[in-house]
């Protein structure tokens, strides 16, 4: 259960303890009858948790209706196509998270005994989190596919030989609330 699920669940039971008084049975819980000082108190805790779930749970909509990400342009530079070391790409990574994207797609390559990455960039929608790696090893990205299996889905994932002829993989996990 999440944390807007529990925390609108207890935010309503709580304003109809302070509606209805108190001395209400459902199912196997009894709630008795509360004074109007609890029942006042009640009802400023309750609207507090449904108000922390809908704060929560809001993502502004675009015009269409589907839920809005962040709309501004990806940067030129690092735009799938264009290959970079891997210190160029860890660079633009950082930039593009900052300004709200993540890489949906990243692959790399061994070119001229360099290795070099390139990712398909897309805003991330509001309220979500990511993970992302570049030329993990195969122990490494097992390691992570397990820590992330509860709470985050797995994107694509992309392998490469490496200039040593290792496996490398690139993976993108996003944090669903």
């Amino acid at each position: 259960m999440s944390l807007v699920t529990m925390s609108f669940i207890l935010g309503g039971v709580l304003v109809a303890i302070a509606v209805l008084g108190g001395g209400f049975e459902v199912r196997e819980l009894k709630i008795p009858s509360v004074g109007q000082t609890s029942r006042i108190l009640c009802f400023v805790v309750g609207a507090v948790f449904v108000g922390l779930a809908i704060f929560l749970s809001i993502r502004p909509l675009a015009a269409d209706g589907s839920e809005k990400t962040n709309t501004a342009t990806p940067p030129a530079s690092g735009k799938k196509g264009e290959w970079l070391t891997s210190g160029q790409y860890q660079e633009e990574f950082e930039k593009r998270a900052r300004e709200g994207f993540y890489p949906d797609g990243i692959e790399g390559r061994c070119e001229d005994g360099s290795e070099q990455f390139r990712a398909e960039w897309r805003g991330l929608p509001l309220g979500e989190g990511f993970q992302s790696y570049h030329a993990m090893t195969k122990e490494f990205f097992e390691n992570k596919k397990k820590e992330n299996a509860t709470g985050y889905s797995l994107g694509r994932v992309n392998t490469f030989k490496d200039c040593s002829g290792e496996d490398r993989y690139q993976a993108t996990w996003l944090k669903r609330n």
